[in-house]
């Protein structure tokens, strides 16, 4: 899907964000970027943002992650044994 200014307005003075000439020069780029026209969509998703909880990682893998108000499993309650032994591993870094 093609940027638009809300994307823009996000992205401008950002950390790693162009600056400057090299700024008007990258929105010219992203505006030549459309979505095609009659583009079609198998389906539309919308998310409200604010909605959204933080989330935080508890270990070494993408799995172990949790909303901020979420509790770190206890490795002793978990039924499969790998999950386990990485939990465990992982609880070694944060004890």
């Amino acid at each position: 899907m093609a940027p638009d200014e809300t994307t823009f307005e996000y992205v401008r003075g950002r950390r790693y964000a162009p600056q400057g000439a090299a700024w008007d020069a990258a929105v010219a780029g992203w505006r030549r970027l459309p979505t095609d026209p009659g583009a079609t969509y198998d389906r539309s998703i919308t998310i409200d943002g604010d909605a959204l909880e933080p989330m935080v990682t508890y270990g070494t893998n993408p799995g172990m992650g949790m909303p901020i108000s979420g509790r770190v499993p206890d490795p002793a309650a978990l039924g499969d044994a790998s999950q386990r032994a990485a939990l465990e591993k992982a609880s070694c870094t944060w004890t």
